[in-house]
């Protein structure tokens, strides 16, 4: 098998491309269900997730929030207030700041320092010692002999010991200065480190409140805004951890994010199944197959060909109504079942070009087992039916790892078996591919 007669396949198909009316489909559908489904249940007009803040006092919160662009704020009076806007679909996001919590996260760890520095004579140290007594300043930093002190426009980068006022005697100090090669000791007045230590970050809560009817895409962007606002305010950059509470039994969805499997299904089944049957049926059709296999191409070759171009097209436009629909969450894991339900799919769509006559045939089968597929999209979309009647489909097992990564944000541990199921039907349905493809080679010799 070469790799340069694949490649070269692959440009000719790409090139005649445009003649094949599926290849428009595969582009077009996915991205026109989605305007459809956007406008009759989703936000598409809206350009913008919105906040509700109940924030006491000067609103410094708010006003960090209103000074980021990616979203909308509005300030409401009452925690009651901020409930009904998110009831009345007027916001996505409600958020209940503390009164204090602005100047918690400005005053958060911070400690007024004054620096005494000193070069390191023995009278010149004491009368360091004696600044820090007096209360004149808070870290004096003694510079052995030799070294000039530097002033508050210089930087330097030195080794310091650092050490409490407590019992330090100068000479010793400066002996061991020149034993280790230090560049010079700190001494840090007790009290100071004492308020230093007690005065480290205290942990806050926030409670966030979340419209069921809101986009998954609209709920990320809002909890980083909150997460900036948040670190702007702090000298510290501190850390913020969201905890989702889940109210109620059930696990709530859009309509839209119900929809979601339906959508990626086409997505896939187009540019996976459809595209590469359609692009072998035509050669066939033509007869440049035949044509083809005289040269030294051989059919492993143009079958390889066609299903990378038709994985490579199901995998992008897989991902584009992610991101146009719920945005894109854990891409890394979400490349994992398109990537495995797109050379599924390709298994399907290559064996069916292999065993159908004309474009004829191959439609009307599609049509006749389209429900096998669609199947588990639709069982999906109504959450009261018995959810175990997907998984009698093997598309289950595509859409599902990607329904439930974008839109409940689930992990490897709760998807990996559908996976590893996902993984088997791609070995197996192989079997009847390469049996397929030996007989269609012997037939074309």
């Amino acid at each position: 098998m070469s790799t340069y007669r694949i490649w070269v396949l692959i440009k000719k198909t790409v090139r005649l491309g445009p003649q094949n009316p599926i290849l428009v489909f595969a582009l077009i559908i996915p991205v026109l269900y989605t305007v459809i489904f956007q406008v009759l249940f989703g936000d598409l007009l809206k350009e913008k997730p919105v906040i509700a803040v109940n924030e006491a006092g000067t609103a410094r919160i708010t006003e960090e929030l209103r000074r980021n662009s990616a979203v909308d704020t509005i300030l409401v009076g009452s925690r009651s207030a901020m409930i009904d806007a998110l009831k009345e679909n007027r916001a996505d996001i409600g958020l209940t700041v503390p009164a204090d919590l602005a100047e918690h996260l400005e005053s958060a760890g911070m400690v007024s320092w004054r620096l005494f520095i000193i070069a390191a004579d023995p009278a010149a140290a004491e009368k360091l010692l004696d600044a820090l007594d007096d209360g004149r300043a808070d870290i004096g930093v003694i510079v052995p002999p030799g070294q000039e002190a530097t002033g508050e426009e210089d930087r330097v980068t030195a080794k310091v010991f650092i050490l409490d006022d407590g019992d330090v005697d100068v000479s010793e100090l400066l002996e061991s200065l020149d034993e280790t090669a230090t560049d010079a000791a700190a001494i840090v007045d007790r009290e100071t480190l004492k308020e230093a230590r007690r005065r480290r970050p205290e942990e806050m809560s926030l409670t966030l409140y979340v419209n069921g009817e809101s986009l998954a895409k609209d709920r990320t962007i809002a909890s980083a805004s909150v997460v900036g606002a948040l670190r702007s305010l702090s000298p510290e950059q501190p850390d913020v951890e969201f905890r989702q509470v889940r109210l109620g039994a059930g696990e709530s969805t859009t309509l839209l994010e119900r929809f979601l499997p339906f959508i990626v299904l086409i997505a896939v089944l187009f540019g996976a199944f459809l595209l590469p049957a359609t692009f072998l049926v035509q050669e066939k059709e033509r007869r440049t197959l035949t044509a083809l296999l005289v040269t030294p191409v051989s059919l492993a070759e143009v079958l390889t060909a066609f299903a990378l171009l038709g994985v490579t097209l199901a995998v992008l436009m897989g991902l584009a109504v992610l991101v146009l629909n719920v945005g894109l969450t854990q891409p890394i894991l979400l490349l994992v079942p398109l990537v495995l339900g797109s050379l599924l799919m390709t298994e399907w769509g290559l064996t069916a070009g292999l065993l159908v006559k004309d474009m004829n045939s191959l439609l009307a089968n599609v049509k006749l087992f389209g429900l096998l597929f669609y199947a588990p999209a639709i069982v999906l979309l109504f959450p009261n039916w018995p959810q175990w009647i997907a998984r009698l489909f093997p598309t289950y097992y595509i859409v599902n790892p990607v329904f439930r990564i974008s839109i409940f944000g689930e992990g490897w541990s709760e998807i990996d078996w559908q996976i590893y199921v996902l993984a088997g039907f791609v070995a197996l349905f192989l079997i009847p591919l390469v049996l397929v493809t030996r007989r269609a080679a012997r037939r074309f010799r």
